[in-house]
């Protein structure tokens, strides 16, 4: 009868649907991480090294030799909450202070000569990417800002 089908119906589970942020490696899996920053950032020639770091300010992947010295994942962290104080006293990416050009609660432009960095917050990771004078300021920032938004959409 209609009611019996109806009952059958309205008891069946619905399928669950995993959500994006399911599909993104997670903090606790580091070497998947390693993925983003060889295949997203440094594909190509808008960046030479780069990194992602927890809100926590810790390594979680980055490029061969592009090792944040220690406190400065945390002082970066730090800044992102008072980007003033970025502009102010700029960022310390590996020993090297870079001036910065613009501040946000969500990303940051810094550049010393012809070499700078570029940096967004996510909800749950800072991505860092560092461009030299072979590089391409604008594209090194698209670059950086197209993962960050990727990782938004996807809910991290």
């Amino acid at each position: 009868t209609l009611s019996t089908l109806s009952l059958v119906y309205s008891s069946s589970p619905l399928p669950r649907i995993k959500p994006l942020s399911s599909l993104l490696p997670s903090p606790t899996h580091l070497g998947g991480w390693q993925v983003y920053v060889d295949r997203k950032l440094l594909r190509g020639d808008n960046l030479d090294s780069a990194c992602i770091i927890g809100r926590d300010g810790t390594t979680w992947a980055s490029s061969t030799g592009f090792d944040l010295l220690e406190g400065e994942g945390s002082a970066i962290v730090a800044l992102f909450d008072e980007p003033d104080s970025a502009l102010a006293q700029g960022v310390t990416v590996q020993g090297q202070l870079y001036p910065c050009t613009l501040a946000k609660h969500s990303y940051m432009h810094c550049k010393v000569s012809d070499s700078g960095v570029a940096l967004m917050r996510t909800s749950g990771a800072i991505i860092i990417g560092h461009y030299d004078e072979m590089g391409h300021e604008e594209e090194a920032i698209r670059t950086v800002e197209k993962l960050g938004q990727n990782l938004l959409d996807a809910g991290y």
